[in-house]
């Protein structure tokens, strides 16, 4: 009794020391304090569903006396494509994701759901679009930084995923009534699936996981900021966030993609809207599983203590984050300082008239005394243009770069001299050169630029099966410290032009099968008479029954080869190695591996410089190397491979 008594009474005097709001009137964004952290808070304005968006906005400090309110958590959108709203009687436009959000929100006045945490036209709003004046780049450099502080301080976080359709509501309205109650786990509750899913409601999960708010760099920190479980809202229907992830992983574990089976009819002008834009229908389900991931990941930070969650670096943050996009690229950083401990976040400096890559370099040379941020560096050179005019360091992660995830299939499986770690690299006090031991493998002997498409490059293959004839003819001497990997190594172009990797269709066959089958397809694509090969297939036929037939085999074996590496080159190196390098190589340029990383990577010598100053061109996958990492790591570690000190610029 007494405690509760406690409480009412420390509310009351909270409620009687609140700061006086300050309403914005007349003008759009009144200016705010520099003295003392202020935000604005809005209000939406009652309406009916075809009138206009109009808001009001007040200005209170960011502190204790702050009043309650709701942050909102969505992707702006195309920034082109906009509606009218009026912000204090002011004109402003909206993009329409936001419009249609706050049109949702306005709907949800006076709702006779009491789980709702917005359902009156009193409740404040924080809505960053509305709240930050984003034509002030001053106010947009002292309000970024506090957002953190923003989702922790309000009351609830409520996720906007869009607009809702007939496939989104059935999904909803399935998650929300098909479990049992949670049990109590160690870790976090575990719903209980009340009746299997349906393959179509599998399919149907893709209308959800493939919204673009699963994929925006800010939304880690709204989402683990936030005191509450996030509330998801998609159309009208609404969920708990870690109620929508657990959804998610019971179907997942009763479906999967095992069944490889089409969606039924009725529900394929549902999935059209979210695969069309897709340039291959492994793609869409690609980006379906990434993002499926990053849910989990959220849901699994938000049940740790905040000194877990939060990053010791700003490296580490950079690297789990690397595969995330941002409508201003600076935000590859500043939407990180939110999940990076309060030291490292105080050496950035929130400066949105830099560069993206001059931000980068302030923070990363501020932050990182580690190489790991390379391991970013390396990945987006992966099909990038070589700039050597370019002032921006070759070593610097290159937010401008669209995530390419295929750039994992380079990647080796521990990170190089791990039995010697930390790894420290040295940068010049001008910020431009990059110290750091690695080791040579090999180097450059031949490319060739696989800018051509499988399906009806037939010409090309056969140049490079000539080519790798050739290189597999000549053999090593005994001495070289490469011979034990290059001995009986029999390598066959499909699985270099794959990436060694298992390709995402024919799911139905035991591995052997798959084996067969791809040769099979790979000596067509190179033998076959072209008029017997089947239709090409487009990015809508993952909806179709034929493309989980056979027949569409060899059509999407040729995409899936194009899809890993095209506009790469096909590479040979001097010890008769065979593999798939950046765009830019040429002969010569060496293949090393630097401390601290888990890629090999192309580096190229500067001319008329040191002979240690070199620029990173991209990742390097060679069969018989990448694929034998235990052997690599032994002949280093018995000394047989040279280490140098590299100086990138």
């Amino acid at each position: 009794m007494s405690e509760a008594l406690f409480k009412l009474g420390a509310s009351i005097v909270k409620a009687a020391f609140r700061a006086k709001p300050v309403v914005d009137t007349g003008t759009t964004h009144r200016a705010l304090s520099r003295k003392q952290p202020e935000i604005r808070l809005l209000k939406i304005c009652p309406g009916d569903d075809d009138e206009p968006i109009a808001v009001s906005t007040l200005i209170v400090p960011l502190s204790w006396r702050c009043p309650p309110f709701i942050a909102l958590s969505y992707c702006w959108g195309d920034p082109t494509i906009t509606e009218e709203i009026t912000v204090n009687g002011n004109p402003m436009d909206a993009t329409i994701n936001l419009a249609m959000a706050l049109r949702q929100l306005r709907a949800f006045h006076n709702s006779p759901n009491k789980k709702l945490p917005y359902r009156s036209a009193d409740t404040y709003l924080w809505i960053d679009a509305i709240c930050i004046n984003q034509t002030d780049i001053e106010e947009k450099n002292f309000q970024v930084p506090l957002m953190a502080d923003i989702y922790s301080s309000a009351t609830h976080v409520v996720i906007w995923l869009g607009a809702g359709n007939q496939g989104t509501d059935r999904f909803m309205d399935w998650a929300q009534s098909s479990w049992k109650a949670p049990t109590i786990s160690f870790t976090r509750p575990e719903y209980v699936l009340d009746k299997p899913a349906s393959v179509d409601l599998y399919w149907l999960s893709l209308t959800i996981l493939l919204r673009n708010w699963f994929s925006r760099i800010w939304i880690v920190q709204e989402a683990i900021r936030a005191k509450k479980d996030p509330l998801v809202i998609c159309g009208s229907k609404t969920i708990s966030l870690a109620h929508l992830a657990e959804c998610l992983r019971a179907i997942a574990t009763d479906h999967g993609w095992i069944r490889f089976s089409p969606p039924s009819p009725k529900i394929k002008p549902y999935l059209k809207e979210h695969i069309k834009d897709f340039e291959d229908p492994g793609d869409a389900i690609q980006q379906f599983l990434v993002n499926r991931t990053r849910l989990d990941g959220l849901i699994s930070m938000r049940s740790s203590p905040s000194t877990r969650w939060l990053y010791a670096t700003l490296e580490q943050a950079l690297l789990d984050t690397m595969h995330h996009e941002a409508t201003n690229t600076r935000d590859k950083v500043y939407g990180l300082l939110g999940i990076i401990n309060e030291k490292s976040r105080s050496r950035v400096e929130v400066d949105y008239n830099l560069e993206p890559w001059q931000i980068c370099l302030q923070a990363i040379a501020a932050n990182c005394k580690e190489s790991g941020f390379l391991v970013v560096a390396i990945s987006q050179r992966h099909r990038a243009k070589l700039d050597l005019g370019s002032s921006r360091p070759s070593w610097l992660p290159d937010f401008t770069q669209k995530p390419d995830y295929f750039s994992r299939l380079f990647e080796l499986p521990r990170f190089w001299k791990h039995w010697r770690a930390p790894h420290y690299v040295k940068i010049s006090p001008d910020h431009r050169v990059l110290t750091i031991p690695g080791t040579v493998i090999d180097t450059v002997q031949t490319r060739k630029l696989l800018d051509f498409d499988p399906y009806d490059g037939q010409k090309d293959l056969q140049e490079i099966e000539s080519i790798a004839r050739t290189a597999q003819a000549v053999a090593l001497s005994a001495d070289h410290p490469l011979s034990s990997l290059r001995r009986d190594l029999d390598v066959e172009i499909w699985r270099v032009l794959l990436l060694n990797s298992s390709v995402l269709l024919l799911g139905k066959h035991p591995e052997d099968a798959k084996i067969d089958t791809y040769r099979s397809l790979y000596k067509f694509l190179v033998q076959g008479n072209p008029q017997d090969r089947p239709r090409r297939p487009t990015n809508l036929d993952a909806l179709s029954d034929w493309y989980w037939t056979d027949e569409a085999a060899l059509a999407f074996f040729a995409k899936e080869m194009y899809r890993l590496t095209h506009n790469l080159s096909f590479v040979v190196t001097s010890a008769g190695f065979l593999g798939i390098g950046p765009r830019e190589l040429e002969s010569g340029d060496t293949i090393a591996i630097l401390d601290g990383t888990n890629f090999l990577v192309a580096l190229r010598p500067r001319s008329n410089t040191d002979q240690r100053e070199h620029i990173i061109l991209g990742p390097v996958f060679l069969m018989g190397i990448s694929d034998r990492y235990d052997a690599l790591e032994d002949l280093s570690r018995r000394g047989k491979l040279p280490d140098e000190i590299f100086d990138l610029v």
